[in-house]
């Protein structure tokens, strides 16, 4: 295995105040409700865990981001389309 696959396997964890809002938050979000969808035909109630410090600044950007209708396609690794939901 190369150098760059070996840095990108490692785990990253951050303490970033806007980790949840900012694209890769809403994606990896958008697709946990899309496997919920799968089996729920009813209003999700969804807790995150937005840091206390910053709870009050990030909350209606983060509400505006995920509430309201969104498309998610699902692809395999090589690229194809599994599925929209």
């Amino acid at each position: 295995m190369g150098q760059a696959a070996l840095k990108q396997s490692i785990a990253r964890s951050t303490v970033d105040k806007d980790r949840t809002i900012e694209e890769e938050g809403i994606v990896l979000t958008m697709g946990d409700l899309s496997l919920l969808a799968e089996q729920v035909t009813e209003a999700i109630n969804m807790v995150v865990g937005l840091p206390v410090m910053h709870y009050e600044t990030l909350k209606e950007k983060y509400i505006s981001s995920i509430s309201g209708l969104h498309v998610i396609d699902s692809m395999s690794v090589t690229g194809n389309l599994l599925g929209r939901k």
